[in-house]
């Protein structure tokens, strides 16, 4: 019986490894896509006559010097109108965010509550295992919308000034097309951000949720029922 079991063994495992690297590896990807196409955003400057590249932060910081510099110029306040609007948009957006998720929290909240009731409340009797774990994946859910919230109106703030100045380029053509690249970028920092994080979160709580249900037993049906709440909770946010 060993010298059967072992090569069984060792099949179970590689299908285990196989299936987990089906999952983990486009998730990783789509994280590491999208911060490459989040650089190559970052190397569009919102000023003109300076060396280097500078992060968001930094940059901030040094407009108001710059646009002194540039003030004496002709395109100057075309320039300091935009950067302007920039820091004005994105503290609108953040203000609007901090506004909206302490509502989420208290929506998160309230509705994990009744889930964990409602949800153990089964023909056999109380199953308060499957109403938790199902209130958490709520939650769970929950949190991950609203990550993914952060990042995709944060980085549409970020490109949306980028693209602007892309698209004030003398040349009509390269105006046209790096307007364009930038904006399809930002999306794609939102879109594969978004993928990757949702998939790799949800692929984490099944992990620790088959320590609470004996798949072999049968119990894979009340696992993936649990697991449902993570999708509950993240197209409730995201509405």
């Amino acid at each position: 019986m060993p010298l059967q079991g072992g090569p069984l063994n060792s099949s179970l495992v590689l299908e285990e490894i196989m299936g987990s690297l089906l999952v983990i590896t486009p998730a990783v990807f789509g994280l590491i896509f999208a911060f490459f196409m989040y650089k190559k955003i970052n190397r569009i400057q919102l000023y003109r006559a300076t060396r280097g590249q500078d992060d968001d932060d930094l940059l901030m910081r040094r407009m108001e010097s710059v646009d002194e510099l540039e003030s004496g110029s002709n395109g100057g306040d075309q320039y300091r109108k935009l950067r302007q609007i920039y820091r004005d948009i994105q503290e609108g957006a953040k203000a609007f965010l901090a506004a909206e998720y302490r509502m989420c929290v208290y929506f998160l909240a309230a509705m994990g509550v009744f889930i964990s009731i409602f949800v153990s409340r089964t023909d056999d009797g109380w199953d308060f295992k499957v109403g938790s774990l199902t209130a958490f994946a709520f939650v769970v859910g929950g949190v991950t919308s609203m990550v993914s919230g952060y990042i995709g109106m944060m980085i549409a703030v970020f490109s949306n000034a980028r693209c602007t100045m892309n698209a004030a380029k003398e040349s009509n053509s390269e105006a046209w097309k790096e307007s364009f690249n930038c904006a399809f970028r930002g999306g794609a920092v939102m879109g594969f951000a978004l993928s990757g994080l949702g998939l790799l979160v949800m692929y984490f709580i099944m992990i620790c949720y088959t320590g609470a249900f004996s798949i072999q037993g049968g119990e894979a049906v009340k696992l993936f029922e649990c697991i449902a709440g993570f999708g509950l909770g993240g197209s409730s946010i995201a509405m």
